[in-house]
């Protein structure tokens, strides 16, 4: 008899494009041989080029959702990504608050086109009621300077700032502050910087998604056991090999690029 794959959740917005939102988590905990189950927040209308539409839905809704995959499925590991306001935040810990799993929450608050995806009061609420619950949080630069209120820190202060704000570890990512040709991903952790720096990748490839690409399957090697240092390093490099990988799709006035998931580049290591 087959031992049942791990089952991770994911609580996050539905992207039309596919390439950010649920959906992308969905394929990297697949391709990681995971069982995925989603629970959606918000109906985004939208493509790696726009914005078009944001439709949350009901609090009421998304506890239901929630509620009942919990009262179905032993769940591992849990991914948050996109909350629409903070009611949602608030009714979402009371449910994982009793969970005994990693939580890896992803607070995207900015699509990659620069549009605002979350109601203003919703950054406090993550940090009141969900971080606290959180193994890991996965802000970029411009998500960690609205989660911390200030932007007079250098990267690597504001990531140990907000992990001593909210007693967990905190992992920059180095997508806005890259420089001499490099990326470093910042982890603050048990009141140390671990740095994780990788050679920039020459792509043309859409940014879109990556922030989720990445927490998911940082998500996905904690459910499969992995230590926090090991599961950031092995999620950096999925992400790494999806940037490098990427699909073109055909667009009435330019090529449209995006991120490729494969089942062997789940388990591989730099």
């Amino acid at each position: 008899m087959n031992s049942s794959p791990p089952v991770a959740l994911t609580i996050a917005g539905f992207d039309t494009s596919c390439g950010a939102g649920l959906q992308a988590d969905l394929l990297t905990f697949h391709h990681h041989g995971l069982h995925p189950l989603t629970a959606a927040t918000t109906l985004v209308a939208e493509t790696p080029l726009q914005v078009v539409e944001l439709a949350p839905v009901s609090t009421a809704f998304l506890q239901q959702q929630v509620a009942l995959l919990l009262e179905t499925y032993a769940v591992q590991v849990v991914k948050i990504g996109l909350l629409a306001n903070a009611d949602q935040a608030a009714a979402l810990a009371t449910l994982l608050a009793p969970l005994r799993v990693p939580i890896v929450l992803d607070p995207v608050g900015i699509a990659s086109t620069g549009d605002s995806l979350q109601s203003p009061e919703t950054a406090k609420a993550l940090l009141t009621h969900l971080a606290p619950l959180s193994l890991l949080m996965t802000p970029n630069l411009p998500e960690a300077r609205q989660l911390a209120g200030r932007d007079d820190l250098a990267p690597a202060d504001l990531a140990l700032h907000l992990a001593e704000t909210t007693g967990q570890a905190m992992l920059l990512t180095g997508g806005h502050h890259r420089a001499q040709g490099e990326v470093t991903d910042l982890l603050a952790f048990e009141g140390q910087i671990h740095r994780f720096v990788s050679p920039e990748i020459e792509t043309e490839a859409s940014l879109h998604g990556t922030g989720c690409v990445l927490s998911s399957a940082i998500a996905a090697q904690l459910a499969l056991g992995s230590s926090l240092l090991e599961a950031v390093e092995r999620g950096r490099h999925y992400l790494r090999q999806a940037l490098a990988h990427h699909h073109e799709f055909p667009h009435p006035s330019r090529p449209l690029l995006a991120l490729r998931h494969s089942p062997s580049e789940a388990t591989t290591n730099d």
